[in-house]
């Protein structure tokens, strides 16, 4: 196309640049569950690291044959398997 439609075009479809980003290895976040005495696996919450201002994010790991509370309800009950 000739002008600047195709550069108007190409301005709108184009992705937006990419912000600062970080990258964290999260095994080195504190693990909240283990300094609550809690032992069903781990629960590490990287707001803060990370520096996220508006949002937050977790990363919760379970046990084999372990539960918590910390899950969440779908309404669905689970079949015992014992």
């Amino acid at each position: 196309m000739k002008g600047g439609r195709a550069s108007g075009l190409t301005a709108l479809l184009a992705p937006p640049a990419m912000s600062d980003y970080t990258i964290t290895n999260l095994a080195e976040v504190d693990d909240s569950a283990a300094a609550r005495g809690l032992d069903f696996g781990s629960a590490r919450f990287p707001r803060e690291m990370v520096g996220a201002e508006r949002t937050g994010f977790a990363h919760i790991t379970l046990l084999p044959g372990r539960t918590s509370h910390l899950a969440i309800a779908t309404g669905r009950r689970r079949r015992s398997t014992s």
